[in-house]
């Protein structure tokens, strides 16, 4: 009897396995990346969102390389002093399944594309978000205004305020510097130089979203 106590809390399945087991201080504020800014959230997002882009775990200097995305993209200088930047996600990617993808007509799961990358950044635009990364994305060009009409048509229209996520942001948008070019390739342009911008494509608060998902939960259950 006394062989079989113990305190370890894990499975003994796990014995045999290279499993790493870590504990957070406190559980995380949000399950949403537009609205997060706290490390302990990101120690949960780091599994389960996938970037664009991410750090090379060993060099350093920091060194960033492709995530889901093909490459890590290359400025090219347009008129004006606008910077654009092209990239083109992995073709093999999948969503996890869920129920709420029912909503464009799919079984289970479907292709991550370019459009999910986009509708983040339209959530990281949304200012019922208010989300703390706003400042560093309005760096694209059309940020700002497209932030603006949401806002206006909410305020104009209160049937507008009960239309479906995807919808409200298709009314709205697009935003002039987030350009789908095809379903795993999208252009992001700079109103001007901002190098830094390819840092926040390693941060979960650009990571592809499916729109089914905002549109079945929206911070609920079921």
């Amino acid at each position: 009897a006394a062989l079989a106590c113990g305190n370890n809390p894990y499975p003994g399945a796990d014995d045999a396995a290279k499993v790493r087991y870590g504990a957070l201080p406190e559980p995380p504020k949000t399950l949403d990346p537009a609205v997060s800014y706290s490390e302990i959230d990101h120690a949960v997002f780091s599994n389960v969102y996938e970037t664009l882009l991410e750090y090379h775990y060993l060099k350093r200097p920091y060194e960033l390389v492709p995530g889901i995305a093909e490459a890590v993209p290359e400025p090219r200088e347009l008129a004006g002093g606008r910077v654009a930047y092209r990239f083109r996600l992995r073709p093999d990617l999948l969503f996890a399944d869920d129920a709420c993808f029912a909503l464009s007509g799919h079984d289970g799961t479907r292709q991550v594309e370019a459009s999910g990358v986009a509708f983040e950044l339209m959530r990281v635009a949304d200012p019922a978000l208010a989300s703390p990364v706003f400042e560093a994305l309005a760096n694209i060009e059309g940020f700002r205004e497209f932030s603006d009409r949401l806002a206006s048509l909410r305020e104009s229209d209160p049937a507008f305020r009960e239309r479906r996520i995807d919808e409200q942001y298709a009314a709205a948008g697009p935003i002039a510097g987030v350009r789908v070019q095809g379903p795993q390739d999208l252009e992001i342009v700079l109103a001007q130089p901002y190098p830094q911008i390819l840092y926040w494509f390693a941060m979960p608060a650009t990571a592809p979203v499916p729109w089914e998902a905002v549109a079945r939960y929206d911070g609920r259950e079921g």
